[in-house]
């Protein structure tokens, strides 16, 4: 289940506590330091920002940054803190909300090139439509001081409905896994 942050801050924080030094979310944060946690804010005028529930809790943390003036969402987050089919279905419930609750017209976001995460991005590029509009090279320093590509993503509300209307859910069908996979 898909719900705001805010009203599960606590175990929000407790989770991302947890893997803040796990090596496998190294890709999580694209900066040389280190949050010990996460930001909320206290509105969604500039962010969205919904955790994915399941029944042991929350499973994983979605948002992004709006821009109502125009229309756009852009740098989106998505951490999965352990393996659960509704964290998959909630990455395409907040793709819904963005476009039709909150009325944007495109997603913008990147991914550090090397992160498992990649690979899905990818798929959805291939699969649904969603264009990769390009590579900069040595663009983010993470914690190791060492400076990597980031690759960037377009998806239109169009592409979104196509996608909808034709019944596919690209988290339901991709083979080679979720997000932090």
């Amino acid at each position: 289940m898909l719900d705001l942050a805010v009203r599960h801050a606590q175990e929000l924080q407790f989770q991302y506590l947890q893997t803040v030094g796990n090596d496998f979310y190294q890709y999580y944060r694209s900066r040389p330091n280190q949050l010990y946690f996460i930001p909320l804010a206290d509105d969604n005028g500039q962010k969205l920002q919904y955790v994915s529930v399941d029944s042991e809790g929350v499973a994983g943390y979605i948002a992004c940054d709006i821009d109502r003036l125009t229309r756009t969402a852009r740098n989106l987050e998505a951490i999965r803190f352990r393996r659960s089919p509704e964290y998959s279905a909630d990455l395409f419930r907040f793709m819904d909300l963005i476009f039709n609750r909150c009325g944007m017209d495109k997603v913008i976001w990147d991914v550090i090139v090397g992160n498992p995460a990649e690979k899905f991005f990818d798929f959805i590029a291939e699969t649904y439509g969603t264009r990769i509009v390009g590579t900069f090279h040595q663009a983010v320093m993470m914690q190791d001081g060492r400076l990597y590509d980031s690759k960037y993503y377009e998806f239109w509300k169009q592409d979104f409905m196509k996608m909808h209307e034709l019944g596919q859910d690209a988290p339901y069908i991709y083979k080679g896994g979720a997000v932090n996979e």
